[in-house]
């Protein structure tokens, strides 16, 4: 069972003890894990991230958020950005989710390190690889099972009916920027496990396989070995 430790930064009053209650349905493996309450934006204005400590030069602008208060022993770092807590009061259930799609994200990343470098050379590349035919994270078959697992969370605190009524009043708002993926999810299905990512990755890329391959081998040359690409030595092993 991961230990948690929990920064509020957001000055929100968020109750730590439901958020405990969804860690505890997800049964993370062995760990060391960090929830940070954002009180500014995320980089790239991301409602939520999920880094884990062995990348993290891979993702320098979220250092600082995770390391702010000397957690400097963790393995995982959650954070959620001020807009997202600011949501708590109003959206309880969306911010469940909000949480239980990074813990998805973390339970990869304490499981099987490899996967999630799998997925996130897919989720940097895909655009170029399809010509922006896919161009959405919530494209993509990990990010649709994370969120079917931040929906199966979210659902053991609150419950599907609820959910969807944030979700629906989220997007009646004139700033909704999660228009398609808020829409997308009203029509999932939530899942309690999170099986076969792998496969549902090399189903999904190999119709642009070379694509990628070519663009991984572009990004490494221009950037060495802060290119997430230099840890891959087999291309070919990621679509088989």
């Amino acid at each position: 069972m991961a230990h948690t430790y929990f920064s509020n930064r957001s000055g929100v009053q968020i109750d730590l003890d439901q958020v405990g209650t969804l860690i505890r349905e997800a049964t993370l493996p062995e760990g060391k894990v960090v929830l940070v309450f954002n009180d500014t934006p995320l980089p790239d204005d991301m409602q939520g991230s999920c880094t884990p400590k062995m990348l993290s030069r891979f993702s320098p602008d979220f250092n600082p958020i995770c390391n702010a208060d000397d957690f400097s022993k963790w393995d995982v770092c959650i954070a959620l950005s001020k807009q997202a807590c600011l949501r708590y009061t109003e959206f309880p259930a969306y911010f469940s989710y909000l949480i239980g799609h990074e813990l998805g994200h973390a339970m990869i990343c304490l499981n099987e390190l490899s996967l999630h470098i799998h997925y996130c050379l897919i989720q940097g590349h895909i655009a170029i690889a399809s010509r922006n035919a896919i161009s959405m994270w919530h494209e993509l078959p990990h990010e649709i099972r994370f969120d079917q697992y931040g929906l199966y969370l979210s659902e053991r605190l609150w419950s599907r009916s609820k959910l969807n009524g944030e979700m629906e009043m989220l997007m009646s708002r004139r700033d909704c920027q999660d228009r398609d993926r808020l829409e997308m999810m009203l029509s999932l299905a939530s899942r309690s496990d999170l099986d076969r990512i792998r496969e549902d990755l090399v189903n999904f890329s190999l119709p642009y396989k070379e694509a990628l391959i070519a663009s991984w081998e572009n990004d490494k040359r221009e950037r060495g070995r802060n290119s997430l690409a230099s840890l891959v030595f087999d291309y070919e092993a990621l679509f088989k």
